[in-house]
C-alpha cells in the first residue's frame, strides 16, 4: 500500500542530532508515512548513521546525498522524490509527536474533499513547552496561499502540510555561492492557488540551534543578496499589507544596491513606496554591508568609543 505522507529532512553536519528525530518518528502511532533525508553534503559522516537506520528497518526511509548548496536547494531535491500525496517539512532539531502523522491523516480526510492545498499546525517550543506563535484565531479556519485571511496573517514559524501537487509546481531559485533563500517565497507563489486550513494542533516540538540560520539571520541576509532581491520582487507583485510593502520595499531597495539592479525602480510596480522609501532603503544597505563585513553598527562604534575614552581618563 502506498505512503500518504512524506517527512522530509534536509540536514547539513547534524548527526548529533538526528537520533532524537529518528527515535520520535519510530514511535509514532500511525506508520504511514516515509522519512526522506536530503544530505546538503555533510562532513559528519551521516550517511553511515543513516544507513544504520535503515537497516533497523522500522520505518521506510530514503535518503539521498547532494552537495552543499543551503537549505532552500535540498528542499528542491527532495522534490524530485516525494511521490507521496503530503509532504512536510520536519528540521533535523526537532521531535515528532507521537500521534503527529494519525492527526495529518484524520484531519487531511475532513480536508481534502474541500480542495485544500495543506493544512497549518503549531510547533512546540521544547525549552518553554508554550506554541510558537500562540494558536490560532477561533473565528479563523482557512487562510488563502499567503497564509493570510479574514484579517489574520500567519507570522510566527508554523508546520505546513502540502499536498504535494502544489508544493512541487515551484522550485526555489538559486543562485550560485548563495546558502539562503526564504521559504515564504512559495506561500507567494500559491498566493491564488486555494486555501490551508488552519488546525489548532501541535504536531512538532523544536529547539533553535547555535548552528541554526535564526542566530544569525542579519548576516545570512547579507550573504544572499540576490536571493533576497529577488524574494522582496515577489513580495511587491503579490503583498496587499501596507506595513509589509514597507519592509519589502526598504529591503528591495537595499538589495537593489547590493546586486548594482539599476533596474529596480522600472520593473516594480510600487514605484511611490519606492521614491517615498528610498532614503531608508539605502540606509539599509549600508548597514546590511557593515554586517557583512563584520564591522559593529556606527551606534556601537560610537558608543564603543566613548566608553573607551572615558576609561582613559580614569
Amino acid at each position: 500500500m502506498d505512503k500518504i505522507l512524506t517527512i522530509y529532512t534536509p540536514t547539513y553536519n547534524r548527526k548529533h542530532l538526528l537520533p532524537r528525530l529518528y527515535e520520535s518518528l519510530k514511535n509514532q502511532t500511525n506508520l504511514d508515512f516515509r522519512w526522506l533525508i536530503i544530505d546538503d553534503g555533510s562532513e559528519d559522516d551521516t550517511r553511515s548513521l543513516v544507513s544504520d537506520f535503515i537497516n533497523k528497518g522500522d520505518i521506510d526511509i530514503e535518503y539521498h546525498y547532494k552537495e552543499n548548496g543551503g537549505v532552500h536547494t535540498a528542499k528542491n531535491e527532495a522534490c524530485r522524490y516525494v511521490n507521496t500525496e503530503l509532504m512536510v517539512f520536519v528540521p533535523s532539531d526537532c521531535i515528532v509527536k507521537k500521534d503527529a502523522v494519525q492527526k495529518i491523516c484524520d484531519y487531511w480526510r475532513d480536508d481534502k474533499k474541500n480542495h485544500s492545498i495543506g493544512m497549518i499546525f503549531h510547533y512546540e517550543n521544547l525549552e518553554t513547552g508554550e506554541i510558537i506563535g500562540g494558536q490560532f484565531p477561533e473565528n479563523v479556519t482557512v487562510v488563502n496561499g499567503m497564509a493570510v485571511g479574514e484579517g489574520y496573517r500567519v507570522q510566527s514559524d508554523k508546520v505546513f502540510v502540502f499536498k504535494s501537487s502544489f508544493y512541487k509546481q515551484f522550485l526555489y531559485p538559486v543562485f550560485p555561492d548563495e546558502k539562503l533563500f526564504p521559504d515564504s517565497w512559495k506561500l507567494y507563489m500559491l498566493h491564488d492557488a486555494g486555501y490551508f486550513h488552519l488546525i489548532n494542533e501541535i504536531l512538532i516540538g523544536v529547539e533553535y540551534t547555535n548552528d541554526g540560520y535564526t542566530k544569525n539571520l542579519l548576516k545570512t541576509m547579507a550573504n544572499s543578496p540576490k536571493g533576497y532581491f529577488e524574494y522582496n520582487r515577489i513580495r511587491l507583485e503579490y503583498e496587499k499589507e501596507f506595513s509589509v510593502l514597507v519592509r519589502a520595499t526598504i529591503h528591495y531597495i537595499a538589495f537593489a544596491k547590493f546586486c548594482e539592479k539599476k533596474e529596480a525602480f522600472f520593473i516594480t510596480k510600487r514605484k511611490g513606496l519606492y521614491l517615498l522609501l528610498y532614503p531608508m532603503g539605502v540606509f539599509w544597505f549600508y548597514r546590511l554591508k557593515r554586517i557583512r563585513e563584520g564591522r559593529t553598527s556606527l551606534l556601537a562604534s560610537k558608543l564603543l568609543n566613548l566608553y573607551r575614552k572615558g576609561k582613559n581618563r580614569k
